[in-house]
């Protein structure tokens, strides 16, 4: 789905659990899984530095991840986030640089199978 800057109403209740696992974004023992995820596409209006946000803003333990590319069978981990300090719930935070002219996937999931939920997600770009 296509997504612009702002913030997002969504929900990851009916999301089935798939994509590739990423070791880099493992958080206690859950592998590097990503649980009931959901996907948007982004094209940036300019060069700068994407962030995206569920902090204290969701009922579930979010995962954020972007990827460089559109095609979802060569994706490209760009950054990805399970926690932050000082957001709860176990809510999200991250920023990545982005490049005008490329497109950008965001996942947003749970840090495991069977972690969804629902919230808003604050889709915010950052010019350089």
């Amino acid at each position: 789905m296509p997504i612009e800057d702002g913030v997002h109403l969504y929900s990851t209740l009916s999301a089935t659990t798939g994509g590739p696992g990423h070791l880099e974004c493992k958080t206690g023992n859950d592998g590097g899984e990503v649980g009931n995820d959901i996907w948007f596409t982004y094209q940036p209006i300019a060069d700068g530095f994407l962030h995206l946000s569920t902090c204290n803003s969701v009922d579930y333990d979010s995962e954020l991840l972007v990827y460089a590319g559109d095609d979802c069978a060569d994706l490209v981990l760009v950054g990805c986030n399970d926690d932050v300090k000082g957001c709860n719930g176990y809510s999200s935070e991250l920023t990545v640089e982005v490049g005008f002219g490329t497109s950008y996937i965001i996942r947003v999931g749970g840090w495991r199978d069977g972690s969804s939920g629902s919230g808003e997600l604050l889709v915010e770009l950052i010019p350089e």
